[in-house]
């Protein structure tokens, strides 16, 4: 599992997260805090109903401290989510329509991590997938096809969708890699470049 911390803005704030190989985990008190709640009604609700937390959305994850990774219970996104159908908040109601978007694939990415250009190579090796080109090219079909081809825009989106998932990729990924390569393709040293020491803007 990648130990790669990262932060997204929500509406209601900041809420950390930890990347891992198909999911992001995020901790007990990163819930709470988001949600506005404490950690006895976080545990009461997962006690009245454990279907809040379906199979494989929770597991001990090596968390990175200062004192190196700490195994540390975490939970899924779509756990945030369903716990916030819970809580009747206010907090909690805003949360919800954007935690539904980013679990589609709709909401803003999370912001770039400090060495995000030093891993260019990586996606450049994405990218050259033979899975991922197929889906690259099911999307060019589906932004091809005009309003007055409806039925084909369906089933290139739908053939896209499939074969990104199969590749670990949401749409939404799929769209932000293709992106990239058009980027890398008008500026081919861009990956050759050492990365910045900066720190990305708050949203």
């Amino acid at each position: 599992m990648s130990s790669e911390i990262i932060v997204y803005s929500s509406p209601v704030g900041r809420l950390e997260g930890l990347q891992g190989v198909s999911q992001i985990w995020v901790r007990v008190s990163h819930i709470c805090d988001t949600l506005g709640i404490n950690r006895a009604t976080f545990y009461r609700i997962l006690e009245r109903d454990p279907s809040v937390v379906p199979e494989g959305h929770t597991e001990l994850v090596p968390w990175p401290t200062e004192g190196g990774e700490q195994p540390t219970r975490a939970y899924t996104l779509r756990v945030v989510l369903n716990v916030a159908m819970e809580v009747s908040n206010n907090r909690a109601k805003r949360l919800r329509r954007w935690l539904v978007d980013m679990l589609e694939g709709r909401a803003s990415a999370p912001r770039a991590p400090r060495d995000a250009l030093a891993r260019l190579p990586d996606a450049r090796a994405i990218l050259a997938q033979p899975m991922v080109r197929q889906a690259i090219g099911r999307l060019d079909a589906m932004d091809a096809a005009d309003s007055a081809h409806q039925r084909q825009q369906a089933r290139a989106r739908a053939e896209a969708t499939r074969l990104a998932s199969q590749s670990g990729l949401s749409l939404d990924a799929l769209r932000k890699l293709r992106k990239l390569e058009r980027i890398l393709a008008e500026i081919p040293s861009l990956a050759a470049q050492p990365a910045l020491d900066f720190d990305p803007p708050h949203a």
